[in-house]
């Protein structure tokens, strides 16, 4: 039996390619080297000969790719603009094109990272005085939670301290103290924990 349909490497590159083709690029090294830096990991003659079937019209155009999971879209958010991929930065601009409530999102979180790494813990009012501006209650309600404690919030964010060591430390703990329970004494402990070689 005769398979028809099997999965290729370029499988998720051909809208693309499909995209390039259609506004006029109907050479194919140009696609390939773009397609390569994307990540695609083969040959430029599986390029050449797909851009060929496109001539021929023997293919026709792959749907257009559908929204990115949640999780990409999220981890896109998380990353400085300047550390994002050309084609990650251009997955986020679709994104945030199709969803206003997320494109504001979005530039309120950056604000807060920003806040966060340039320790301008001051500036916590003005941020959520914006974030009140737009209608997004999950947002607000992170804001509003701030205001509870607000003192050491700006404490927290003005300085430079942090607790990464501590946190460390207690994740290495973590695995000891479960692989003990029932037979670890404090003795044990104290030899696995502090009198480490």
């Amino acid at each position: 039996m005769k398979v028809t349909h099997r999965r290729t490497l370029l499988d998720d590159y051909k809208p693309y390619i499909c995209q390039r083709f259609v506004r006029g690029c109907r050479n194919a090294g140009q696609p390939f080297r773009e397609v390569r830096d994307q990540g695609f990991p083969g040959d430029r003659s599986v390029v050449n000969s797909y851009v060929r079937l496109l001539k021929q019209g023997t293919v026709t155009a792959p749907p257009p790719p559908t929204l990115p999971k949640p999780w990409r879209t999220l981890r896109w958010i998380m990353t400085r603009p300047e550390h994002l991929r050309p084609e990650e930065a251009v997955g986020l601009k679709e994104v945030r094109a199709a969803c206003p409530e997320l494109d504001a999102a979005v530039d309120h979180v950056r604000a807060f990272g920003s806040l966060m790494h340039e320790h301008r813990g001051d500036d916590l009012d003005e941020w959520i005085e914006q974030v009140g501006r737009n209608d997004l209650p999950g947002v607000r309600k992170f804001a509003d939670g701030l205001l509870h404690d607000r003192e050491a919030v700006v404490a927290g964010l003005s300085s430079s301290w942090g607790s990464g060591r501590i946190e460390g430390q207690v994740t290495r703990v973590k695995p000891l103290k479960r692989a003990g329970y029932g037979r670890a004494e404090l003795d044990l402990l104290r030899t696995r924990i502090l009198l480490r070689p």
